[in-house]
């Protein structure tokens, strides 16, 4: 099957605003609907990373043969490779899912996943993350659903029946054109009615073969007043501090790179540069 045509776009500059906000309910498991939506605007970077201290790195896995730092690899031969030669100067792992890539039932997939004693995936721990991420032309994402990038996953079950979706997912749209990123964060309780809150934040239009370069600002917590995201891309501010719930209630987070899409006919394609955990921005940007 031919790629789908390249789609070619440019992430907007000089927005006073820089997302919209979608919070609603996920529905499923038996729920009837959304418990609330509302929507809101923010505007602005905020001066909190800047008066940061150098701070230390907590995590850093590397893309070598080994996967040193990770705890596993969820994928079919060929769909995790380190590079041998750079990348847009960048060192990095080429991850692959082609049509029916299911290492195991639960979907199309190529991912290196991590533990949440590595990811700092408790309850009120808060860390920076960096990682840098390149759509190359034929990316070609799945038109179905969802496709997620990177992503930060509940370790338990405590209510197995309810599937509601990783805390935090990094994603491409699966259909608009031109593609865009978003940040997906599903956190609270999921019983009785495995209707946790949800939350979507618009990060912008694809550019093919540019590298973004991603920080993600977390506190983990089930409580939405207490837990919070705050997002960078290539060195601007896309989301302020927003509170948020960001974990499941009696859980942990660990986390996860690589794709994870829906079932498609197509094979996509995405180049990635490994996590780096820390306790400020500059510790997290510093060498990478």
């Amino acid at each position: 099957m031919s790629p789908a045509p390249a789609r070619r776009a440019v992430l907007l500059a000089g927005s006073a605003t820089f997302a919209t906000f979608a919070l609603v309910a996920v529905s499923g498991c038996g729920g009837s609907g959304p418990r609330r939506s509302t929507t809101s605007s923010a505007s602005g970077p905020s001066s909190s990373a800047a008066s940061e201290g150098s701070g230390r790195v907590l995590w850093e896995p590397q893309f070598d043969r080994s996967f040193t730092g990770w705890q596993r690899k969820v994928a079919l031969p060929g769909g995790v490779t380190p590079l041998t030669r750079a990348v847009g100067g960048r060192r990095a792992v080429r991850f692959v899912v082609g049509p029916g890539d299911m290492p195991n039932p639960t979907g199309e997939r190529a991912e290196l996943v991590a533990t949440p004693e590595t990811t700092g995936g408790f309850n009120g721990a808060e860390s920076w993350y960096a990682w840098s991420v390149l759509f190359p032309p034929d990316f070609d994402p799945s038109p179905n659903a969802f496709n997620i990038f990177t992503q930060w996953h509940r370790a338990r079950s405590s209510a197995p029946e309810c599937r509601p979706g990783p805390n935090v997912a990094f994603r491409t749209t699966a259909n608009s054109n031109p593609l865009r990123m978003q940040m997906v964060v599903i956190g609270g309780s999921l019983v009785p009615d495995c209707m946790p809150m949800r939350q979507v934040f618009p990060l912008g239009p694809i550019e093919y073969n540019h590298w973004y370069d991603f920080v993600l600002h977390v506190r983990w917590s089930p409580d939405a007043a207490a837990g919070f995201v705050q997002v960078y891309i290539d060195g601007r501010e896309l989301v302020p501090l927003t509170h948020a719930a960001t974990m499941y209630e009696d859980d942990q987070v660990y986390a996860v790179q690589g794709i994870y899409r829906s079932p498609s006919d197509r094979t996509s394609t995405v180049y990635e540069t490994p996590i780096r955990r820390g306790t400020t921005m500059a510790a997290v940007q510093a060498g990478s």
